[in-house]
């Protein structure tokens, strides 16, 4: 019986032609991931114009996909908008942006110097550190939906919040020249906690949610328009939101804005309107300033006057007073009722040591207790103590005027 053997000559062949396609789908694999993560560019020790190869060490600029590092003792100005992952600026190095755009779709870190005019900074990732820095009309941007961690800044010009998604939290203060909140995908600004911030522009409300943390708002803007748009973006947490400007402020937002504590400063009439401002904890009237309505007042909200200067009450202090907070007296300047008051079941007074409440001889109904740690001038005011609290407490006082006890029940 006769059998045949067939030997396949190009074995060897195709078993090397498999290993060189192999490495090829390997090499490439590899060069797509080294593209797609980016290079580390540096510049020279001088620097010189982003966009200039010579800037570079290497003579490379940075691509979109790069990260950027401006060397110790290097200046690096943009002369046009610009674009990298991760911008570092090394201690003793500048980076001047003048009248471009940055894009940092990355981290960004400031240890040397930043200086801007009226250009603009767009961040999409965490900004760990601004060090020295100058800008003067410059616009920051708050980008992308990636999580964000923004360390403190200053800027004479405005904060434009326009995430198509996540949260971007400020860890440091900052004070600008306006902030605009247009945001889209349920995404977030959030004021931080125990931080202090002020805009000298206008706060405009559009769309997104400004969060406002644990934090303090300061707006320090004369103008009809301090506070507008959609009440509905701010979401105020434990916040204090104070409008402080030495002038006249209007908060022309619709519909209503919940605020936790809201502070009138300063001086001038700030302007609201009753069923569009909420105070949910404190309303506090300081300085001069003086308020065009009353806001409505949360279940559990406080009326604290903190003046240094003597002031007649306004039309913050509603008759009767509802909220179980009460109203409070305190600082150095005396305040004056301008028309008689009525305090309901449990509703609290109180004045605390070293502030004044005088009547104006108008009468004062006591529904809840009423503590003096400072000075009470009844005047020849009737004095009411009246409702159903099981046990009132009733600092003592002098008057001129009728006291009378119309209680339903309790002591």
């Amino acid at each position: 019986m006769k059998t045949t053997v067939l030997i396949n000559e190009d074995h060897g062949f195709n078993s090397t032609r498999s290993n060189v396609k192999n490495w090829v789908v390997l090499t490439l694999f590899f060069l797509l991931s080294y593209i797609t993560k980016g290079a580390t560019i540096t510049s020279t020790a001088t620097g010189g114009a982003w966009n200039a190869t010579t800037t570079w060490v290497g003579g490379v600029v940075p691509a979109t996909t790069d990260n950027a590092i401006i060397a110790t003792g290097a200046t690096v100005n943009l002369t046009a908008a610009a674009t990298a992952v991760n911008v570092t600026v090394n201690a003793g190095g500048t980076l001047s942006i003048a009248t471009q755009i940055l894009t940092v779709t990355g981290t960004f870190a400031n240890n040397g110097t930043l200086n801007g005019t009226t250009g603009r900074l767009y961040f999409g990732g965490n900004v760990t550190t601004m060090g020295t820095h100058t800008l003067t009309g410059t616009q920051i941007r708050f980008t992308g939906t990636a999580a964000q961690s923004i360390a403190g800044f200053t800027t004479t010009g405005i904060v434009n919040m326009v995430k198509t998604g996540g949260t971007a939290t400020l860890t440091g203060n900052i004070s600008c020249a306006g902030m605009t909140i247009n945001s889209t995908g349920g995404s977030v600004l959030n004021l931080g906690t125990a931080l202090t911030h002020t805009t000298t522009g206008v706060v405009t409300l559009t769309r997104g949610t400004l969060n406002g943390g644990a934090s303090t708002l300061n707006v320090n803007v004369v103008s009809a328009t301090a506070w507008n748009g959609s009440g509905t973006v701010f979401v105020a947490g434990t916040s204090t939101v104070n409008f402080g400007a030495a002038g006249n402020q209007t908060l022309s937002n619709n519909p209503v804005t919940n605020f936790y504590n809201l502070t009138f400063s300063n001086t001038g009439t700030k302007t609201i309107t009753t069923n569009r401002c909420q105070v949910n904890n404190i309303l506090s009237m300081e300085g001069n300033a003086v308020l065009s309505a009353a806001p409505t007042y949360g279940a559990a909200a406080t009326l604290r006057y903190n003046r240094t200067a003597a002031r007649a009450a306004g039309v913050e202090w509603i008759t009767p007073f509802v909220a179980s907070g009460g109203v409070q007296v305190t600082n150095t300047g005396t305040i004056t009722m301008n028309a008689a008051k009525v305090f309901n079941a449990s509703i609290p007074l109180s004045i605390a040591t070293g502030a004044t409440l005088a009547t104006g001889n108008f009468q004062l109904t006591l529904g809840g207790n009423f503590t003096n740690s400072g000075t009470f001038t009844a005047g020849s005011s009737a004095i009411v103590i009246n409702n159903t609290m099981a046990t009132q407490s009733i600092s003592g006082f002098t008057t001129t005027g009728l006291v009378s006890m119309t209680k339903t029940a309790g002591v």
